[in-house]
């Protein structure tokens, strides 16, 4: 009987977002069996070889104050050279973000970076923007070879229900049928800059053009998105996460999703990945994902300051609506161009095709 191969992956549980539960599945169909890290020194794995050790947002760094951090950066880096060194594991990182989305992290995360792009047998990239970010991480810190592999994310249409367009009014309520209906979904906090969508509200007053907001947040912010949520008539909030069987319904029924997001630390967005493979138009900033796709079929912008970003956004979203008003086929047909494409290259088999060549070439 052959001996159990074991593959480290981190997190082992990505919670809403199907990646990690994806990357197992690929691993399974490799022959890995996959263990979370915090079972390596566990008496059942301690004499296993550890043949991979996947790391995903690895780079993030947390920490309330300075020998916080510096403890979360050690503990990290010690659990690497333990996997390599002591387990002959090979290492592979998956790049999500530029750096933590705490603005405080930023250096400490982008050195931390670099040091496991050091350390690091592969590193997948999933998005071609993140190349040009990776070279300046590797002058920045004089890091000499990164074993780049561009992986793409994977289309999530097969691990969420088809659920029915009704899911939308279920949970944003019925309004006039020629009401362009733009929803935004996931998590409500600042980074996500879900206030851009109070000072759009504004600036669409007296349009037929309704906003929701859908997702959970901490108590403090989500008060204050009530507040200012309660003060306008164009715009609702659902103040819960969408659960998975319903989420995909919500995206269909809206007529636009928008996803204001600072584009400080962020490269990879699964939100906006999953809205396109439902086959709705997506108002967004400029991002690794969004960019993967011909600029003709998507509403995206870039801006030089958090004004401009405001300008910026309200300007594709009356893009957005005139087009959705005045020539609706080539509305729907730029997101039905931008949903094949992802059908055909960001296929769970093209992914699939992509680990297996890259898990072949660490076994050499």
């Amino acid at each position: 009987m052959a001996d159990v191969r074991y593959a480290v992956i981190k997190p082992f549980s990505g919670g809403d977002n199907p990646y990690i539960e994806i990357i197992k599945k690929i691993m399974n169909e490799n022959g890995y069996t996959a263990i979370p890290l915090s079972k390596v020194i566990c008496s059942n794995y301690i004499f296993k070889r550890i043949h991979l050790s996947h790391l995903n947002w690895y780079e993030n760094v947390r920490g309330k104050n300075l020998l916080t951090t510096h403890y979360y950066i050690l503990k990290h880096k010690m659990a690497v050279l333990y996997l390599k060194y002591i387990r002959h594991s090979k290492i592979i990182i998956t790049v999500h973000n530029k750096h933590s989305h705490d603005a405080s992290k930023k250096n400490s995360s982008a050195k931390l970076l670099a040091w496991l792009i050091k350390y690091s047998d592969a590193v997948i990239v999933l998005c071609d923007d993140t190349y040009k970010y990776l070279d300046n991480i590797c002058k920045s810190y004089k890091v000499n070879g990164c074993k780049c592999f561009k992986i793409p994310l994977p289309s999530y249409s097969d691990f969420y229900k088809h659920s029915n367009i009704d899911e939308f009014v279920n949970i944003s309520g019925k309004r006039d049928k020629n009401i362009f209906e733009i929803a935004y979904f996931g998590s409500i906090s600042e980074y996500k800059n879900v206030g851009k969508l109070i000072e759009l509200a504004d600036m669409i007053k007296g349009k037929a053009i309704h906003i929701t907001i859908a997702g959970k947040s901490s108590k403090d912010y989500l008060d204050e998105i009530k507040n200012e949520v309660s003060k306008r008539d164009n715009i609702s909030l659902y103040s819960d996460f969408i659960p998975n069987d319903r989420l995909w319904g919500f995206i269909k029924g809206a007529d636009c999703i928008v996803l204001p997001y600072k584009n400080d630390s962020m490269l990879n967005s699964a939100s906006v990945l999953l809205a396109l493979s439902v086959g709705t138009n997506v108002v967004c900033s400029s991002n690794g994902t969004i960019n993967e796709y011909p600029a003709d079929y998507t509403y995206t912008y870039n801006y030089a300051d958090e004004k401009d970003h405001t300008a910026k956004l309200y300007e594709q979203i009356m893009r957005a609506y005139s087009d959705y008003s005045t020539n609706k086929e080539l509305y729907d047909l730029k997101a039905e161009t931008i949903k094949n494409i992802i059908t055909s290259q960001n296929s769970y088999e093209v992914v699939l095709d992509k680990f297996n060549e890259l898990y072949k070439t660490l076994e050499r």
